[in-house]
């Protein structure tokens, strides 16, 4: 995940996809739930990556970590890295796209049901 960034591009497309979505409220009440989830989504991401790096330590060996150093520090190697960090940013804008269309289905989805919540 370090030698991609793959962390950081997936970090990235939260805050897009929250900052794209139409929101209730006023601009003060989108902006409160949009930082109150972002503010969410970094606690839970921090734990994701901590949880996500302790797997790494319990089933990569030293040994392994120190080739897969030595590997990335290799012209093919760096080539690996750069190409990743390019196929990762398409696969994240890919799924960004996915992730607004779901959004946006959904939206679909509710939007008869109006604010029928809001009458019982």
């Amino acid at each position: 995940m370090h030698f991609i960034g793959a962390g950081q591009l997936t970090r990235d497309a939260y805050h897009l996809t929250i900052n794209e979505m139409e929101l209730p409220g006023s601009e003060e009440d989108q902006k409160n739930i949009r930082t109150a989830f972002l503010d969410k989504f970094e606690e839970r991401f921090k734990e994701y990556m901590e949880k996500h790096l302790d797997s790494h330590d319990r089933h990569l060996s030293e040994e392994a970590v120190d080739a897969s150093i030595a590997f990335y520090a290799s012209p093919v190697g760096e080539e690996m890295i750069n190409a990743s960090k390019i196929i990762n940013e398409l696969g994240e804008k890919l799924g960004l796209e996915l992730a607004k269309a779901v959004f946006q289905d959904m939206a679909n989805i509710l939007e008869p049901y109006g604010d029928s919540a809001d009458d019982e």
